[in-house]
């Protein structure tokens, strides 16, 4: 009787110390545990600390990470507005709503099968988004293309908090393109777009260097006819000035003969005595003559 007693007792001891030790859950750093009740959530708790609930199969616990998600999309082909292929790969960054975590816990099966639907939702999202956008306004010939991304993924990131956040009670921190790319088909009709305006570039810079040294060379002959202009003025004006200063000493000289007659021997005098040459001459005869003059 004694020894069924102590088995009894230990039994009921281990049994009470089994009930205590199910009654404490512990909530770590990082995190975010829901406590529940035959399938219902009762409360949640984030802040890491010690907590007493009743054992199970009354009370039952649910623990979650609290740290950010990295979900990763599917390559994939998407067309633009204009039928421009694509190859877009993309990310998202999320963490779980601490105060939102019993609609998450309300809304999924598994982690896993949230993150088969954030995939899909992601997809749908930049589908709709790279749908309504040309390759110009992705890939701008003028301007930043980093610009448009970044933009984009702003528009990603709130399409998501508002259609996925809310409904699944988390936040998504941020989208971001792992790749945008073109495909090889795409690529051979930009390098032939790219070829055509450059040989365009080529032709418009090669017609207005054309024009501008055709107006160079127009300016430079009007230059040219103006100054030959007032040079050949200047000359007419020049010999004009000589043949007038030359009938004027022609009329002096026609008055004074004598005078004319020898300066026409000096004339001829120096020109005579130029070279080096010896002559031997008649001083009598002209127009070494005025030598022996002894006036003029």
């Amino acid at each position: 009787m004694l020894k069924q007693f102590k088995t009894f007792s230990g039994v009921f001891i281990i049994l009470i110390v089994l009930a205590c030790y199910s009654s404490v859950y512990v909530v770590k750093t990082g995190k975010i545990v829901i406590l529940t009740s035959f399938g219902k959530a009762l409360k949640k708790e984030h802040t890491p600390n010690y907590y007493f609930k009743l054992p199970w199969p009354f009370q039952d616990i649910i623990s979650f990470d609290a740290k950010a998600h990295l979900t990763q999309g599917v390559e994939e082909q998407i067309l633009t507005s204009d039928q421009n292929s694509l190859i877009v790969q993309s990310h998202v960054l999320w963490e779980i709503d601490p105060e939102q975590s019993v609609t998450f816990w309300e809304k999924i099966s598994s982690p896993t099968e949230f993150e088969a639907n954030l995939k899909d939702y992601l997809r749908g999202a930049q589908t709709a988004l790279l749908g309504t956008m040309s390759f110009e306004d992705l890939f701008p010939s003028k301007g930043s293309s980093s610009r448009n991304l970044i933009e984009m993924e702003k528009r990603l990131h709130e399409k998501l908090q508002s259609e996925v956040g809310k409904q699944y009670g988390i936040n998504i921190l941020s989208v971001g393109f792992n790749r945008l790319g073109l495909t090889e088909s795409v690529l051979e009709n930009v390098h032939s777009k790219m070829n055509s305006e450059r040989q365009l570039i080529s032709e418009k810079l090669k017609a207005e260097g054309e024009a501008e040294a055709k107006k160079i060379r127009s300016s430079a002959q009007s230059e040219y006819d103006r100054t030959l202009a007032e040079v050949q003025g200047q000359v007419k004006e020049i010999l004009g000035q000589a043949e007038a200063d030359s009938i004027e000493a022609y009329r002096t000289l026609a008055k004074h003969p004598d005078l004319a007659i020898k300066l026409k021997k000096i004339e001829s005098l120096e020109a005579l005595l130029e070279g080096r040459s010896t002559l031997v001459l008649d001083p009598s005869v002209p127009p070494l003559d005025i030598l022996r003059s002894t006036s003029f």
